[in-house]
């Protein structure tokens, strides 16, 4: 009842507005242009007002960064793609390549081992997601068929040989930056030790000395 009110209410000032600006134009076409000018305005704010209401009653929510689900389906599709990697590598007659893919492997297990302990560092590793397991296995997998082909591949090996070493050192680099964090904690915990032993006067020259009994302990630091 009331939103038929309402309805009715919008109607009669919209009908009211016209005849005044009938009226107006009738005596006094100045008022009516600015009147008309006015009508404009209000009308186009409504419809933006309109407009943004709707954008944002109708837009999709987007779907939190980071999430634990989103963490836990990259860590499973990495492990996937880890097992598929191992497979490729398992393929390849060239040895030093062979050698090279099963450590690269290895380090890549040691990095989804790290962000299952701590899946906070997840975003530290998109990359090994999105570019460095994908190109590695492109990289196996064209290497594969070559050989398979039975075309010369001397040149090709020794390229991919090159390109496989540089992966994994970059896959090292990756798992280092995965304990940074912890290597700043350390350091804070240590220099915080030192401040509160010097300030007990225990601590002369990065040097402990802790009484146990009828024994002085000693630990540098």
């Amino acid at each position: 009842m009331s939103n038929q009110s309402s309805g009715g209410l919008g109607i009669l000032g919209l009908i009211g507005a016209a005849v005044l600006f009938l009226i107006l134009r009738r005596f006094s076409p100045s008022l009516s242009r600015l009147f008309l000018i006015i009508g404009i305005i209000a009308i186009s704010c409504v419809l933006v007002l309109v407009a943004l209401v709707l954008y944002f009653a109708f837009r999709k929510p987007k779907k939190k960064p980071d999430s634990a689900s989103d963490r836990a389906v990259l860590l499973q599709k990495g492990r996937s793609d880890l097992l598929e990697l191992r497979q490729l590598t398992l393929r390849i007659h060239d040895q030093r390549i062979r050698k090279s893919g099963e450590e690269v492997c290895q380090v890549v297990e040691k990095i989804l081992a790290a962000l299952k302990e701590q899946p906070e560092d997840i975003p530290k590793a998109r990359q090994l997601f999105s570019y460095y397991l994908p190109t590695f296995s492109g990289i196996l997998q064209r290497y594969a068929r070559l050989e398979q082909s039975g075309v010369p591949v001397a040149d090709d090996a020794e390229k991919v040989a090159v390109c496989l070493d540089g992966i994994q050192v970059a896959m090292r680099k990756m798992y280092d930056s995965l304990y940074d964090d912890d290597k700043l904690d350390l350091t804070v915990e240590i220099e915080t030790l030192k401040q509160i032993c010097r300030q007990d006067g225990l601590l002369a020259e990065d040097v402990v000395q802790i009484e146990d009994g009828e024994q002085n302990i000693t630990l540098s630091l």
